[in-house]
């Protein structure tokens, strides 16, 4: 069919084009570490505030290109998942860790409510990506002297991890669009925040590969909740 040929098309158009990509920023990020190392005492105030500039930029098309690439295999079927048991108590830290730079910057708290021996089964790395994008989310989205709740409970059948944060929420007629591709609340909020409508579609495309579930509850001005339920299995099955 034409449509089913155009979008087989389009998907595979996406995935070359952001593989080709791939290169050239790699190259233009060593020549900007060279100049960095080498060249960075004898630049000007003004100099120096272009090669950050461009460092950020470079920063955030590597992740528009990785972002678009991983959704083009995932079309595929070329992600395949590696399930396992892992301690999420140390992931936690170390995401936590990863996101405190900017948490810092705008005086934004993290309160982590778990066990500190609680496993789960899954695909680490993909875990570790959706709780990345989430906590993530939940402080660029939030306001001056926020706060970021993380709690995590596990029972024998699922695992179920919440994020809350204090942030400007999501109105309401968007939320049940929000997991699409692409889908922006706000436009120009999300240019500000560096985002392109992606994270939470890779999130749910995560969530909906281990068989669980990933919803949203906000309030506008008033911050969002977002819960995945994980579906476990019992010791004795992963035991045996």
């Amino acid at each position: 069919m034409p449509i089913a040929n155009a979008f087989k098309r389009q998907k595979e158009f996406v995935a070359d084009a952001s593989h080709e990509l791939r290169t050239p920023l790699s190259i233009l990020q060593s020549s900007i570490e060279v100049i960095e190392s080498e060249e960075k005492g004898k630049l000007g105030e003004f100099s120096l505030q272009v090669l950050d500039d461009m460092k950020d930029e470079l920063k955030r098309m590597t992740k528009l290109t990785n972002d678009l690439l991983w959704l083009a295999r995932s079309d595929s079927n070329a992600i395949t998942l590696t399930k396992e048991w892992f301690p999420l108590f140390p992931v936690v830290n170390e995401l936590i860790r990863k996101c405190r730079p900017l948490a810092e910057q705008k005086q934004i708290r993290f309160t982590v409510h778990m066990q500190e021996d609680i496993m789960v089964y899954g695909d680490k790395e993909r875990i570790i990506q959706l709780m990345f994008i989430l906590l993530d989310n939940s402080v660029k989205y939030n306001n001056e002297n926020g706060q970021v709740s993380i709690k995590v409970e596990r029972n024998r059948k699922n695992v179920m991890i919440e994020i809350k944060d204090t942030g400007i929420g999501i109105p309401i007629e968007h939320q049940k669009y929000i997991f699409e591709r692409f889908y922006r609340v706000d436009p120009s909020r999300s240019q500000r925040q560096q985002g392109y409508g992606i994270g939470l579609s890779i999130a749910k495309w995560i969530v909906d590969a281990h068989g669980g579930t990933i919803n949203v509850q906000s309030e506008e001005k008033r911050g969002s909740r977002f819960i995945v339920t994980l579906p476990q299995p019992t010791i004795i099955e992963s035991e045996g």
